[in-house]
């Protein structure tokens, strides 16, 4: 791919409407009367609270309150799916499966047969609304069933909409790109999401993490919905009011850092690169960065290796 090709994704996600096909991500379905009560108590939302055709961030824990997946949570008329970057899949279920007991509830992998395609861009709206007769507002989600696919329009790389496609995904494939103005490359949408501070797991988030260091307070726990499993520390580490590291991103202008290399602030080591991409038609990189709280304030200056970056 060109310089120029990638310049022209870069727009087409950002000032137009671009599509990308994303590789490696989850999804869940959960079934039954009782899906909701259920996921209620092992999540960090309000799945209770979540209206129909609704979507919120959440987090999965572990009962030390670790993170075992983070996805969102998509409230439709027959069923809740989980959805998700990374290969989340087995752990979920493994650790969901053990506590069905008497719940109506069943849990079906999806991850295999579904189609998972990104459309971004302020024109992305207008697109969907030609191509389909669609118009979703962010937060909302919608089963459509001709051609069949479930469309959410939430924060998933930033704001855009993610279409779950199965039989039909190659015509839903087809339509969608034959609006947009440029079928884009995930390289350059990881430019786009790291610019829009909107972290996956298994870049920027997996299981050595709390909740509170991702910091997605307000988009992903609610911390008046009562016990959940994980929740005691959730609810700690609220009361004593910080953690002490946070995922911060950061600007830096020259040869992109490897992932994992150590950070610095004032000679002292404070973190580690999560993840790294180039800015098309610049010498500008993005990083999601995870930094002792010393460090993580906005303007800070960090080195890595010889090369100095800003906390964003």
């Amino acid at each position: 791919m060109t310089n120029n090709d990638s310049i022209k994704q870069y727009e087409a996600l950002t000032t137009g409407c671009g599509l990308v096909r994303l590789s490696d991500w989850t999804l869940l379905e959960l079934t039954g009367a009782d899906r909701c009560k259920f996921l209620h108590n092992f999540c960090t939302a309000d799945i209770n609270g979540l209206e129909e055709n609704h979507a919120t961030e959440a987090f999965v824990l572990n009962g030390k309150g670790k993170i075992l997946g983070y996805t969102h949570v998509v409230s439709l008329p027959d069923r809740l799916l989980l959805v998700g970057a990374g290969s989340q899949a087995t752990t979920l279920i493994e650790h969901l499966d053990r506590y069905i007991i008497r719940d109506d509830v069943k849990i079906r992998d999806m991850s295999n047969e579904t189609n998972f395609l990104f459309l971004a861009g302020q024109a992305s709206s207008d697109v969907i609304e030609s191509v389909f007769g669609i118009t979703l507002a962010f937060g909302r989600a919608k089963a459509v069933d001709d051609p069949k696919f479930d469309v959410v329009h939430g924060e998933i790389a930033g704001p855009g909409f993610l279409f779950l496609a199965g039989n039909d995904a190659a015509e839903v494939e087809t339509k969608l790109s034959s609006k947009s103005d440029s079928t884009c490359d995930a390289n350059v949408l990881e430019t786009i999401r790291l610019e829009n501070q909107t972290p996956w797991f298994g870049r920027e988030v997996d299981d050595s993490n709390l909740p509170q260091e991702i910091d997605r307070d307000e988009k992903a726990i609610n911390f008046n919905k009562g016990c959940y499993l994980g929740q005691e520390t959730v609810a700690r580490i609220d009361a004593l009011g910080r953690v002490n590291r946070l995922l911060r991103y950061a600007k830096l202008s020259g040869e992109m850092p490897a992932i994992g290399q150590e950070i610095f602030a004032d000679d002292l080591a404070v973190g580690n690169v999560l993840s790294a991409a180039k800015k098309p038609g610049t010498e500008d990189s993005v990083l999601g960065i995870i930094v002792k709280r010393s460090a993580s304030n906005a303007g800070t200056e960090i080195s890595i290796g010889s090369q100095t970056a800003t906390v964003i």
